[in-house]
């Protein structure tokens, strides 16, 4: 179990480490040492999650929706752009 003066110290050591980092080195589960960070206040710089490739795919069907294009269409471009690649190869 670790400690809420382990947390701040490594913080203290590390400001530049996200919970999850200090969680690592700590051998602890991210949701303790953001715990800790709420309840002594510490700002902790944010992780951002990649991106999932769903997430991905929902906004090219979008894209491709609003600019009236479909899959065959951009299927039609990457075979040609290939094909192309390969007569000046």
């Amino acid at each position: 179990m670790i400690t809420q003066e382990q947390v701040v110290e490594v913080h203290r050591k590390n400001p530049t480490w996200s919970a999850s980092q200090i969680a690592t080195h700590l051998n602890c589960r991210t949701c303790q040492v953001g715990v800790v960070a709420f309840r002594k206040r510490l700002s902790l710089p944010k992780k951002r999650r990649a991106r999932s490739s769903f997430g991905t795919i929902i906004e090219l069907g979008r894209a491709c929706k609003k600019a009236n294009v479909s899959l065959n269409d951009i299927e039609k471009l990457t075979t040609h752009r290939k094909t192309r690649e390969v007569e000046h190869a």
